[in-house]
């Protein structure tokens, strides 16, 4: 169990921080913009229109989030999962 668990809190940050793959699906769709996920909303900020303060902004903000989702799924399965209370 605490291998799943570990595996789950890996794949909630990699969801919050998605950026290959859209960016990689770009040219082939007109469905998906600049700023479909938050990384590209960062990207497009710091290298296409030169806002680094809005970009780390942003940064700062992913961050956060994938901090309180973490901590907040860990805290829900700590009892099954580590057999603490």
């Amino acid at each position: 169990m605490p291998s799943i668990t570990l595996t789950t809190v890996f794949s909630v940050i990699a969801t919050v921080q998605v950026f290959t793959e859209p960016t990689t699906l770009r040219p082939l769709t007109n469905t998906i913009s600049s700023t479909w996920s938050p990384l590209m909303k960062v990207y497009r900020d710091a290298f296409v229109t030169g806002d680094l303060y809005s970009a780390a902004a942003t940064s700062i903000v992913i961050a956060g989030i994938s901090l309180v989702l973490s901590f907040g799924f860990l805290r829900v399965v700590k009892n099954h999962a580590f057999g603490e209370s």
